[in-house]
This record gives structure tokens, sequence and C-alpha cells, in this order.
């Protein structure tokens, strides 16, 4: 399965296309970002080099809902899981390429940006104070990747569950660019702890300027979303019909 899930992905024409424009704009934005970065700011060091985390999250997004929805939009299902009557081997081998693309990426991405930002991030705050919940740069680098295969496996899952690309891109996008921007805006007790419940509290793992509940426990947040809705996927797969 793994080798027939990578034969069609190597085969689609988007991919590298989306994966390498990814990371290109990822680091040209964060290299524009970087370059008005003053040392009188304050602006962490790991808050630099992740700038551009918008942009590398909107591709690994599109990148899992194209592999999860790609059968159901080209009629391909039906003899895919006429192949492999048990249908969830297919998920799991979505998921091992989604997860070995989204890292690849994000890890050029990551490296790209560290380049760019070399000087900026020298005149910015170090990112090294103490406290478990403090993100050194490196961290923030491990942290943007770890985000965005998160947000690749969420968009999977999302894909395979409603069977559409459109509602499964809309949705993270909404929840990530929309609402828990807004709810920043409005910060409080009550709009704190809803930001620290919904899919975007995995960019703590960034930056401090996220939900206010610390990398791990925002990576955590982010995983159990990724194993709620991948779990509803693999139920639909395997007791609704796939045509």
């Amino acid at each position: 399965m793994l080798a027939s899930e990578a034969t069609k992905l190597v085969g689609a024409v988007w991919w590298p296309w989306l994966l390498g424009g990814t990371v290109v704009v990822t680091v040209a934005v964060t290299l524009v970002l970087a370059s008005f970065v003053r040392p009188e700011e304050g602006v962490p060091a790991a808050q630099v080099l992740t700038a551009g985390h918008p942009v590398l999250a909107l591709g690994l997004l599109g990148l899992g809902v194209l592999v999860g929805a790609g059968d159901f939009t080209t009629g391909a299902a039906t003899s895919t899981y006429l192949a492999v009557p048990r249908r969830l081997p297919v998920l799991g081998a979505q998921a091992v390429l989604t997860t070995g693309a989204a890292v690849l990426t994000g890890s050029l991405a990551a490296a790209g940006a560290a380049v760019v930002t070399d000087g900026a991030r020298a005149r910015a705050l170090p990112g090294a104070l103490p406290g478990p919940d403090h993100l050194t740069t490196v961290g923030a680098g491990v942290g943007l990747v770890l985000h965005g295969t998160g947000l690749a496996l969420l968009a999977l899952g999302l894909a395979v569950l409603v069977r559409r690309p459109g509602p499964a891109l809309v949705g993270p996008v909404v929840l990530l660019l929309l609402v828990d921007p807004l709810l920043a805006a409005g910060a409080g007790p009550v709009t704190d702890v809803v930001r620290g419940l919904l899919p975007a509290a995995g960019t703590a793992m960034l930056t401090e300027a996220g939900p206010p509940v610390g990398p791990l426990r925002g990576g955590l947040v982010l995983a159990g979303w990724v194993a709620v809705v991948t779990a509803a996927a693999a139920w639909r797969l395997r007791t609704r019909d796939v045509t």
C-alpha cells in the first residue's frame, strides 16, 4: 500500500509545485518580516524564525487535503478499495506518506528560515530565558516542523471523513486564521480556555504569542484533534460506502 500510494503521489502534477512553492514562499515571507525587526522592539528570536508559519500551515493543509480526497475526487476510490477491502491500510499508508512529505517540507522551510533570518535573530532577543514554557530558537524550529505535520495529518483525516477537498480545507483555515485571531483580540479567561482547546493551540509550539497553553500542552491538543478526526475518518471509511 505504501508503494501504491507513493506512486499516486509522485505521479500527481501538483505535489512538487505545492511543496516546493510552500518552502520558497515561507522562506521569502519570513525574510521580509524579519527585515522589519528592530532591537528596541524586543521581539524574541524564536518569533522571528517562525514568522512565515501561516504560509507553511496553508501549504501542508493543502497537502493533507489533496492526498486524502484524491481518490474520491478522481473516482479512483472504487478500484482502490476493491483492491484493499479492509480499507484502513490505505488510510495508514496515506498517513505515513503525508507525514514524511510534511516533515521534509517543514524541515526545508525551517532550515531556509534559519539561514535568511540569521542577522535579524542576532538583533532580536536571544530566546534562551529559563522556564519550562519558554521556546528557544531550536525548539521553535522543531515546533514549526511538528506543527505543520500535525496540520497535514488533520487535513488528511478531514478529507477522508468528508471526502471533498473544499470543506476539508476551509474548516482548519477558518479555525486557524479567523477564529483564533478573533478570540485573541478579545483576550480573557473564557477566550483563553477556548483558544487552548482549538487546533490553533498547536501554534504554542512556535511562538509565545500563541494560545497561553505552553508548547507541550499545545502540541498535545493538536495531536488530540488529529487522533479524533482520524478515528472518525477510519470509522466512516470502514462502515460506509466509498462510491
